[in-house]
């Protein structure tokens, strides 16, 4: 893939969402709890066409970080890869045409209870699976950011979300799949 970047340049980003987070009050559109069913009926409903903030415009660079929580309710992994192509598709036939980083899946470190062992064991075929995925989509318009190299101390203690310094490996993956 070609970089998005040329070298030596300076770029201006605004985040766009509904909502609002983290300790620099960026707009997102990260919803917790939500499954990639609840995100698609979201783009569906507009939650990409005029985003706040509104001046902002609509989004050039989308992240997908969806499924964990369809693992958590039992998805197969062919089911999650299935429900975010059908999401990607979505996302790339918007009329702004959007590059779209897809993130991989978070291992959930297996530490707090036998569930995320199973969800983990769930999670990394999808993880092998998602370039081929990706493969079918237009060229130039997606890459996947290698977020499951995130490692056990770089998740807080549920075992699931990251940590602060979590964050900062996980935003160098998204970064470097942009770069």
């Amino acid at each position: 893939m070609d970089s998005l970047f040329g070298p030596n340049e300076i770029h201006n980003m605004q985040a766009v969402g509904s909502q609002v987070g983290g300790t620099a009050g960026l707009h997102h559109e990260g919803h917790p709890g939500f499954t990639t069913a609840q995100v698609t009926a979201g783009v569906q409903s507009g939650w990409l066409a005029k985003p706040a903030p509104v001046a902002a415009g609509p989004p050039q660079v989308v992240v997908l970080t969806v499924g964990s929580n369809d693992f958590g309710l039992g998805a197969s992994w062919q089911q999650v890869i299935s429900d975010v192509s059908t999401l990607l598709d979505l996302v790339l036939a918007l009329p702004t045409s959007p590059f779209v980083v897809v993130t991989e899946q978070i291992l959930h470190s297996g530490s707090v209870n036998h569930n995320l062992t199973d969800n983990t064991r769930r999670q990394q075929p999808y993880n092998r699976a998602l370039p081929g995925m990706l493969a079918t989509k237009p060229a130039g318009r997606v890459a996947v950011a290698h977020t499951s190299r995130l490692r056990q101390q770089d998740l807080d203690t549920s075992g699931v979300h990251p940590n602060d310094g979590g964050y900062r490996r996980f935003e160098w993956e998204v970064y470097y799949a942009l770069a």
